[in-house]
């Protein structure tokens, strides 16, 4: 199979490829889309690869999705989980048990080991004058049962890392290894706090790792072999800079493999780590390393002249001083620090004094104007020469035609109509990148972070500091950016001692001031936070764990958050607590409209007259609250964030900045892998018990509570895009427990046994999880359940769709549940099969004709639009694809269901159109045509009911996904991805 071919192209929120100057001058039609995320989020989406949906950077310049083969969502992983229950649940209930007050004990469906061991209330262990290793080591030897490993299994564990941090917390981490070689992402973390207590113990580590090498398939792949399929995974014809290929293990839900962790480049604004399996060279891992500021909006940024002219026989300023302004150009009203003013590089120590360019201790800074991220001679910002007056003094720009208008409080830095403009700003841009990136590094080191070199910050003495590329792609079209290097800003954070790389765009009207993003703190600030989330949320190897949707929005809100906490303790910002919406994120790109972000973070829940207070839906008013993300956010990283960041903004006008951001940054740092913004708000709670021995607590739950994460708040994982919200606050402790029961059925009565039912939300407790597996009689009890109602209980059944009910459990006594289970006849797991289907069959990155049928909103069938023996070129016209699904028996079909979403990382365009059902006796027909019609953008992400009438007694149903949900076809080649590949994510069939 031919990989796909793609080109080097940025996500753009105007402009697609259309011709920036043409788009400046208000002529150009065309817009270009966003990526959406399908189904339960970012974690779940399928890989993409050059080959496969989601690698499509040629049509729509979007980059690949993330893809876990261990995720939730897998058929093979949901009965593990069911098969972990049984094993295991009695064992981590004892544990539970053992720890008492509020425990968790987390088990981890893969490895059926505890991801997290805490308590909320207490500690782990009493205070002690140990090592913090060997209080670690010895409390996991004292409770191997409830670990679920051997003493073997701790001779795999190898000590990497050792620290204590700003809170006198120290953490250290294990990996497993055999024969010298890692298990990825599996290993063990410790936290211990300065009186020698045991905090919290996670990992999942494999039990029996020994057993599982020996069980595992050969390795025949080799290191170039594996990373030329990392590359291709997302792109054909890219060079592979910076890549690393080391070999490890993968611990997946049908046993361990031997793989390759790589870590690649193949553009400039994509980076990736990938495992690919050794065996086969089939993808087992994907994430982007790169974090978007925005998705798609884009900011614009504006300036304003400042600082005092020099006088006449003044003495010469020394080398280095330079003129910077502290917030963005032009900052007036509740914004200060629009004023340039005279500053030394050399003498704040951020810059060397031998340097001939930007290139200090923690960042190394140029514009790269032509995108090939490397540095060239007419890229570099010089370093101020020693003279009468301070350098570089801003230039502003007049309005230009098709712009937002420029003033002298949002002022234009450049002329989107006029080839090569930007030169005039380029060493005051590259001057301003430095200073901004250097004092907030400075600033995350101090308390109260301690982003130190130990917890993985970026500076030059580790191999690591940043890479701020100003003015990113200014010059790719002849003196222009193009459509792809404008309204955005990335980060991209690599594994520690990689240096990560900030690329910072030109903006462009008529939404956005023609301004650099360089220019805004709040820019800088928000990708910079991108580094700290990903280096302090890692597992046991150091990489980070934010790969889910939740984790995904909650990176997102943090970088927010700590944007606006620097401006505000700095006094750059004013908040008065007592008026909504004054905080509005890329308020200098956007002139403070809501394009970037929907709403402000100081939005208090409630009604609100507030302009910047009004929700998406243009109905509502006040803050979002955690049940906003199902309701009227989209799935996307920057709308969870939104969710996020305003609760912890409302945490920071309780308690402050230095309390808030002390237990935020701890938090991530004591937070499972992969969490979930439930996990992190308990993770918070920890800290708080850790640091200031609980005396927020209390604060902090009516905090989360108000914004919908109270106790009973539902959410199976990180990937749930459809949690729910809960206003209480944790019960007492003191109430009598209850238990949820019931029988789980078909829809005609009949029981169904080894169906998983599992409280969101609630996966552990001091009765062990809150979750059973039904008998054969259909029945189920979970017990030791504190009263309140459960708004998410969920049953989970192979052939089955998901069964979602409430159960309020009164005190002492049992809330009986029942849930009566819809038989999808299509379901691979009931017995479904693919008979047959056309087109390419991209089943090796995770997204062929199987994950139609497999009961996942998050998987699904990607193919192409255009001819297959093509299956690269964007199509000038579509040729349909039809798949051929055998049912396990003859059914009389009533109705079928099917999402027509994108799924393996391709964009919201290439979800299907017009669309065909037939059903039949054989699988070569005779056919008869049970519905046909056209699915729209609403239709994404649903499963959408289709009643039909057929002759009874059908085998098979042929779909046939007739066209992609592109606007304008004979547009294609240039700006949607639907013009090269065509989705489904699931198709079911009911007799219902």
């Amino acid at each position: 199979m031919s990989p796909r071919t793609t080109t080097r192209r940025h996500r753009s929120a105007l402009l697609g490829v259309t011709s920036l100057a043409l788009v400046a001058a208000g002529l150009a039609g065309g817009q270009a889309e966003a990526t959406t995320t399908p189904g339960a989020g970012a974690t779940v989406a399928a890989p993409a690869s050059a080959a496969a949906p989601g690698a499509k950077a040629a049509s729509s310049g979007e980059a690949a999705g993330n893809y876990d083969s261990r995720a939730v969502s897998s058929p093979a992983l949901v009965r593990r989980t069911a098969e972990v229950q049984k094993s295991r649940g009695a064992a981590a209930g004892k544990l539970a048990d053992q720890i008492g007050g509020d425990a968790t004990v987390s088990l981890d469906p893969v490895t059926g080991t505890p991801r997290d061991v805490t308590s909320r209330l207490g500690f782990l262990t009493g205070p002690s004058n140990r090592a913090a290793t060997d209080v670690a080591l010895d409390y996991v030897r004292g409770n191997l049962s409830g670990f679920g490993l051997t003493s073997a299994d701790l001779t795999t564990l190898r000590e990497v890392r050792s620290f204590t941090d700003i809170n006198d917390i120290t953490h250290v981490y294990w990996t497993q290894e055999i024969d010298g070689i890692p298990v990825f992402g599996n290993g063990l973390r410790a936290a211990i706090d300065g009186s020698g207590r045991l905090i919290t113990v996670q990992g999942a580590p494999v039990s029996g790792v020994g057993r599982e090498v020996r069980r595992s398939t050969e390795p025949s792949v080799s290191r170039a072999d594996a990373l030329d399929a990392a590359v291709a995974d997302v792109r054909r014809d890219a060079a592979r800079a910076g890549s690393t290929a080391e070999r490890v293990w993968f611990m997946t839900a049908d046993g361990l493999r031997p793989g390759w962790v790589t870590y690649t480049q193949p553009s400039g604004t994509e980076a990736y780590q990938h495992v690919i399996d050794a065996s086969s060279g089939r993808t087992l891992y994907r994430r982007s390393t790169v974090n978007f500021e925005k998705d798609p909006a884009a900011a614009s940024t504006s300036e304003k002249r400042g600082g005092k002219k020099g006088k006449k026989g003044k003495k010469k300023l020394p080398k280095g001083s330079a003129l910077v302004h502290e917030n963005y150009p032009g900052a007036s009203g509740n914004n200060t620090g629009g004023r340039q003013h005279v500053v030394n590089l050399h003498e704040l120590g951020y810059l060397p004094r031998r340097a001939t360019w930007m290139r200090g201790p923690y960042a190394s800074v140029w514009a790269d104007l032509n995108d090939d991220d490397r540095v060239q001679e007419r890229e570099k910002s010089k370093v101020p020469p020693r003279r009468k007056k301070a350098k570089f003094r801003l230039k502003p720009f007049p309005t230009a035609a098709g712009q937002a208008t420029c003033s002298q409080r949002y002022v234009c830095t450049w002329d989107p109509t006029t080839p090569g403009s930007w030169r005039k700003n380029k060493n005051q841009d590259g001057v301003q990148g430095l200073y901004f990136t250097s004092k907030f590094a400075e600033w995350l080191k101090a308390a109260p972070f301690g982003f130190t070199a130990d917890l993985g910050n970026f500076e030059r003495a580790g191999g690591d500091e940043v890479y701020v590329n100003t003015m990113d792609g200014a010059d790719t079209a002849d003196g222009l950016p193009d459509g792809g290097h404008v309204n955005n800003a990335n980060f991209n954070t690599p594994p520690d001692g990689f240096s990560p790389t900030m690329q910072m765009y030109l903006n462009v009207g008529p939404a956005y001031l023609a301004a650099s993003s360089t220019e805004a703190f709040d820019n800088i600030g928000h990708e910079y936070t991108h580094g700290l989330s990903n280096r302090l949320v890692v597992d046991s190897m150091g990489f980070s764990t934010l790969n889910s949707y939740q984790a995904g929005g909650m990176g997102e809100g943090w970088s927010d958050l700590y944007s606006f906490d620097y401006l505000e303790k700095n006094n750059l910002i004013s908040n008065d607590r007592r008026v909504d919406g004054e905080l509005l994120y890329d308020r200098y790109l956007t002139k403070n409209r809501p394009f970037t972000r929907t709403a402000a973070i100081d939005c208090k829940v409630g009604d609100s007259l507030a302009p910047l207070c009004r929700q998406l839906d243009g109905e509502g008013t006040g803050g979002y609250t955690f049940g906003d993300i199902p309701g009227q956010l989209t799935t996307e990283v920057h709308n969870a964030g939104e969710v996020w960041a305003q609760t912890l903004w409302d945490i920071r006008e309780v308690l402050g900045h230095a309390r808030t951001m002390r237990l935020v940054t701890a938090a991530m740092t004591l937070s499972p892998d992969n969490p979930s913004m439930l996990d992190m708000r308990d993770a918070i709670i920890t800290a708080d018990k850790v640091i200031f021995s609980s005396a927020n607590t209390d604060r902090l739950w009516k905090k989360f509570a108000a914004r919908g994460f109270g106790y009973f708040a539902a959410s199976i994982d990180g990937s749930d895009a459809e949690p729910v919200e809960d206003f209480s606050m944790p019960p007492s402790g003191t109430e009598a427990p209850g238990a949820i029961l019931g029988t789980v059925t078909d829809t005609n009565g009949d029981p169904v046994a080894g169906a998983l039912v599992l409280v969101a939300g609630h996966s552990s407790s001091t009765a062990g999880s809150y979750s059973d597996v039904t008998g054969a009689d259909g029945t189920y009890v979970i017990g030791g359940v504190f009263p309140g109602t459960y708004p998410k209980v969920v049953a989970i059944a192979d052939g089955f769709g998901n069964g979602v009910e409430s159960a309020t459990v009164p005190e002492g006594d049992a809330a009986v549940v029942d849930f009566a289970l819809r038989r999808d006849w299509a379901a691979a797991s009931g017995g479904a099969s693919i008979a047959s289907f056309d087109g390419v069959d991209y089943s090796i990155y995770g997204c062929g004709p199987d994950e139609l049928i497999d009961l996942s909103l998050g998987t699904g069938w990607g193919s192409t639009t255009g001819p297959t023996e093509d299956p690269v070129t964007a199509a000038d016209q579509v040729e349909p694809k039809s798949i051929v699904i055998a049912l396990p028996q003859a059914v009389d079909i009533t109705t079928i269901a099917v999402d027509p979403g994108n799924t393996c990382g391709d964009p919201g365009s290439s979800s299907t159109a017009d669309y065909v059902l037939e059903v039949g006796a054989t699988a070569e027909g005779p056919w008869t045509e049970a519905a046909s019609g056209t699915f729209t953008e609403g239709d994404r992400g649903t499963l959408v009911d289709i009643p039909v009438t057929v002759p009874p007694a059908m085998s098979f149903v042929r779909y046939t996904m007739v066209s992609p949900q592109v606007p304008d076809f004979a547009g294609c080649p240039d700006a949607f991805g639907g013009c090269t590949y065509m989705d489904s994510s699931e198709l079911a069939v009911y007799d219902d």
